[in-house]
């Protein structure tokens, strides 16, 4: 877990993130053994790692509004308050603003909680598209295990996006291959911050 300006930020393992705010949470991709409650649940793809409707439904609590693309058949959501989204699609929710980045096979989510912007990719490639969130981001989380960037492409995700912070994420916590320090050098070295919740 990590504090940034007041948010609690915890990574839960491959593609599962949570963002607390005084008592409001965020969640990215619950899967398997999450143990929070959160206020809106993101979804990023319909496989098997990122979309669990049985854990969705177990860290739901009474106000709970899922968001998932469109390719995902809303029937499959076991929540009544669930929201379709879009490539290029912004949509508030709870008053957090939500907009869909990326191509329409593989985006990601940008999110503004109070006054920080954070994205979390779905399947990353290095293309054209991280440059529309150029500048535009806080705390960016960055896949490093090499299944959708290995370290050399996060650090030039990172260069291309130029948040204030990464964290790397979408890697095993005990996975030896990922040298995590010649990522955060590489990226200190642009002037761009670095934390590692692992």
């Amino acid at each position: 877990m990590a504090d940034f300006d007041g948010f609690n930020i915890n990574w839960e393992g491959l593609s599962t993130v949570r963002i607390e705010d005084a008592g409001f949470t965020v969640a990215v991709d619950p899967v398997k053994d999450s143990e929070f409650s959160a206020d809106i649940i993101l979804v990023t793809g319909n496989d098997p790692e990122h979309f669990d409707p049985e854990t969705i439904d177990k860290v739901s609590n009474g106000r709970t509004c899922v968001v998932v693309p469109k390719e995902i058949d809303r029937g499959q959501v076991p929540l009544e308050d669930t929201e379709s989204i879009g490539s290029g699609e912004t949509i508030d929710v709870y008053g957090v603003e939500i907009e869909a980045v990326g191509p329409s096979d593989s985006f990601g989510y940008r999110f503004r909680m109070r006054d920080k912007d954070f994205y979390i990719p779905g399947k990353l490639e290095l293309d054209e598209s991280l440059m529309d969130i150029e500048g535009c981001v806080d705390i960016a989380f960055l896949p490093v295990n090499g299944e959708m960037l290995d370290v050399d492409e996060a650090v030039k995700a990172a260069v291309m996006i130029k948040p204030s912070t990464v964290i790397p994420y979408h890697r095993d916590s005990d996975d030896r291959e990922v040298d995590l320090k010649a990522f955060q050098a590489e990226v200190e070295d642009r002037n761009i911050g670095f934390s590692n919740l692992g």
